[in-house]
């Protein structure tokens, strides 16, 4: 070195010939990286052209006791983000914490009656409306798949009701009353079956207007179906009666 002036090209990192730097001259504010120091370990303190540059490190990398540098600060943590995390994790406050789900994918529930979504890091199920089809011949009723056709008896025609999700016609004998004397009137699985009784069984509308059942018809007042019921010589006419 021929000795030091003003200008900065007389300056090196470490001057040993009894000559200083000269900072002031052209608006330097180093001569080392030491100068440089910001007491920030998320930076990398520099003296480039006696100007000091304080760059920050890549998000990640470690800092005092443990510390993660997130944006150029040490954060007394393990993440910068949830892309830190494990599956089912989240950045708080610059730690890890475990969630009950990310994504809606992370709460399927295996329910083809509910939506299943995830809502602030918890799983939400929300019923599909009743009557929602899950699937063929299948039926959403209360949040449940059925095989079926419907939930309730609103769900089936007028004198149909909603048996084990299937519309039937009848839930009691009672209700296949076809108000005919000569069948047997049975309610069989949801269905009304009306048994035609023997010819020749006693019917009767009220106590007084009696007669006999021929083909499942009630005939009143009649004691016939056929000739061979009635005596020899007689016939057994259109109303069911000998003559």
């Amino acid at each position: 070195m021929v000795g030091c002036d003003n200008g900065w090209h007389d300056c090196d990192s470490n001057p040993s010939n009894g000559c200083k730097c000269n900072i002031s001259i052209g608006g330097g504010n180093c001569c080392t990286n030491n100068d440089c120091d910001n007491g920030n370990p998320c930076t990398i303190d520099s003296c480039n052209n006696h100007r000091c540059e304080n760059r920050d490190v890549s998000d990640g990398n470690s800092c005092r006791r443990g510390g993660i540098c997130c944006g150029g600060v040490c954060y007394n943590g393990n993440c910068c983000d949830d892309s830190d995390c494990g599956s089912r994790q989240k950045c708080e406050n610059h730690r890890c914490v475990n969630v009950e789900c990310i994504n809606d994918s992370d709460c399927n529930g295996n329910n083809p009656c509910t939506e299943d979504r995830c809502v602030n890091n918890s799983c939400s199920y929300t019923n599909y409306s009743d009557g929602t089809s899950c699937g063929s011949g299948r039926i959403c009723c209360g949040g449940r798949c059925y095989d079926g056709e419907c939930c309730s008896d609103s769900d089936c025609g007028p004198g149909s009701s909603c048996e084990n999700h299937y519309c039937s016609e009848c839930r009691t004998d009672s209700d296949c009353d076809d108000a005919n004397p000569c069948t047997q009137d049975q309610c069989i699985s949801g269905s009304c079956i009306h048994t035609p009784y023997s010819d020749l069984t006693t019917c009767c509308y009220g106590i007084d207007r009696c007669g006999v059942c021929c083909n499942g018809g009630c005939y009143v007042y009649g004691d016939c179906c056929d000739d061979d019921d009635c005596q020899p010589g007689q016939i057994c006419n259109q109303v069911k009666i000998c003559e």
